[in-house]
């Protein structure tokens, strides 16, 4: 259950006691709502996603985007602003496809893969530690390998 199904739950749950209650509210089977939030709204029927973020009034637009903002504002300007607040990355993965979003997943991915894009403050046990070579019978590989290898060990 990634962030936003987190936060969504919980609204469910401070609003009306249980997701059983809100799935009654809103006329739909309690098995589906739990797939959503296992799964991720935005690989969900957008048929349940509006029914779920009518009832409970906030921006189905948004919610594609990663954000959870209340649908009643009248200030268009206002929640454009809080929009634009969030970081592009989320703004672009919200305009993609089902297949623009699994090639996008995948390449930010690979850059975590990568030493030098990685944040100081990833867990250890998330920090790549190896790399492959697929011409390791190739002479002189061996010991590039190696090199490679003794470049990427971390102090202890």
């Amino acid at each position: 259950m990634g962030a936003v199904e987190k936060n969504i739950k919980e609204m469910i749950i401070g609003r009306y006691g249980s997701l059983k209650k809100f799935c009654e509210t809103i006329n739909m089977p309690w098995t589906t709502l739990d797939s959503i939030l296992k799964r991720g709204i935005v690989n969900s029927n957008m048929t349940n996603v509006m029914k779920i973020t009518k009832e409970l009034k906030i921006d189905t637009e948004c919610l594609a985007s990663g954000m959870i903002l209340d649908s009643t504002k009248t200030d268009i300007a206002h929640r454009n602003a809080e929009i634009k607040e969030s970081p592009k990355i989320i703004q672009y993965y919200g305009m993609l496809n089902d297949m623009g979003k699994y090639e996008a997943t995948k390449r930010v991915e690979e850059l975590t893969n990568l030493p030098q894009y990685v944040s100081p403050d990833t867990p250890e046990y998330l920090k790549p530690i190896a790399a492959r070579n697929d011409y390791e019978k190739e002479p002189g590989q061996a010991e590039k390998m190696l090199e490679d290898i003794s470049s990427l060990k971390r102090p202890k």
